[in-house]
């Protein structure tokens, strides 16, 4: 069986999930919204499911994470970071979660 050989990603389409997460995620009008906390994958089709995007604000005095689909992201290179087509009070909507001791997401019951 041959081994596959990836090929030179000269375009720069490819990016290390590493250099993900901490992206700064903004909304159309420019307005910071937080950063990407981490992007969960389908363990079988490799595919991104969503991003956990750790908010900029606080609700109750504790930071909260919010699961977001990948499509709703984009990458800008002029700001350095990914633009979503959510406002801010859409992004409350989303069901909040909590990071336990081991920085995963969990609903924020069990995180009590």
């Amino acid at each position: 069986m041959a081994i596959p050989t990836p090929t030179a990603d000269l375009s720069h389409e490819l990016i290390s999930s590493r250099r993900i997460e901490g992206t700064p995620v903004y909304n159309q009008a420019g307005e910071r919204l937080g950063e990407v906390h981490s992007v969960m994958l389908d363990k079988r089709s490799g595919q991104a499911a969503y991003v956990v995007m750790a908010t900029s604000w606080f609700l109750g005095g504790t930071a909260r994470v919010v699961p977001l689909e990948w499509n709703k992201f984009d990458y800008s290179a002029d700001r350095r970071g990914y633009v979503v087509t959510l406002a801010r009070d859409e992004i409350d909507r989303y069901p909040a979660m909590a990071l336990n001791e081991a920085d995963r997401p969990v609903a924020e019951a069990a995180a009590r």
